[in-house]
């Protein structure tokens, strides 16, 4: 398992659509399970998304 803290670079103009998030030690071919919470700066949650993805 791999967790990891992410900013949203709210702060760049043009606000970006998508977030590059390096997966160490991922192999080509295999299936992968992501979970998101997003956080704002007031510690409010977003309810968990989950995605699964094939690298």
């Amino acid at each position: 398992m791999v967790s990891s803290k992410v900013l949203s670079d709210f702060y760049f103009m043009p606000r970006p659509n998508v977030l590059d998030i390096p997966v160490p030690d991922a192999v080509a071919g295999n299936t992968y399970e992501a979970k998101v919470v997003a956080v704002d700066a007031y510690g409010n949650a977003s309810p968990e998304a989950t995605l699964t993805f094939t690298r």
